[in-house]
């Protein structure tokens, strides 16, 4: 899986503007959300994993600002691109702004992670590629792969339908691994396994 997304990501690198034309093509709705942490991911938990709060889904259409979300969607009603308003620079009358990108298949979903550029801008770096697996809707594995070469394999463990762990497993300067247990639902509080067999709050933190 690893070169699978090497490749992949070295395709997509140059094909920015292509998405954009594409996602253009296919968007019909459009929503706003507001946050430090995007109100959106296709991988569970992710902002809470980080220890942050995950952000919201506006009610209402708005306008660009700062941490401010705009999520398009394609006739079935899915997130196919989201674009973060990182900052605005008066001199140019411009945000700068981060776009990811979401692929779709039977059973699984591409994201496609770009680094900061203008909005108007055609050409960025692709930062992170991620292949999340999902049966019966459910997500199962996520690998991932980063500009740098990190790599990284994610299971998610299920009891009747309900996720109860994640395992993480990380192929960076080094080999780590990461075990989060999910204690409650409502509310939501995950907490880290340690290899002395304690555990350490993740979230809420």
């Amino acid at each position: 899986m690893k070169d699978y997304l090497k490749k992949l990501c070295e395709d997509y690198n140059e094909k920015y503007s292509e998405l954009i034309e594409q996602m253009n093509r296919e968007k019909a709705t459009c929503r706003w959300g507001y946050g430090v942490m995007s109100a959106f991911s296709i991988d569970p938990y992710a902002s809470e994993l980080l220890g942050y709060k995950s952000g919201r889904m506006l009610k209402n259409s708005s306008s660009p600002g700062v941490n401010k979300q705009c999520y398009y969607m394609d006739e079935q009603n899915r997130i196919i691109e989201e674009i973060t308003y990182a900052s605005h620079r008066k001199k140019d009358d411009e945000w700068i702004v981060y776009r990811d990108f979401y692929i779709y298949h039977e059973n699984n979903v591409i994201g496609l992670f770009y680094g900061s550029t203008f909005e108007n801008s055609k050409a960025a770096g692709l930062n992170k590629i991620i292949f999340m697996n999902f049966k019966r809707e459910l997500a199962k594995n996520k690998y991932t792969f980063m500009y740098d070469g990190e790599y990284s394999e994610t299971d998610y463990i299920y009891s009747n339908d309900k996720l109860i762990k994640i395992s993480q497993r990380v192929w960076s300067s080094f080999y780590f691994e990461r075990n989060y247990i999910i204690e409650s639902n409502d509310p939501l509080i995950i907490n880290e396994s340690l290899e002395n067999g304690g555990n350490v709050r993740i979230y809420p933190t």
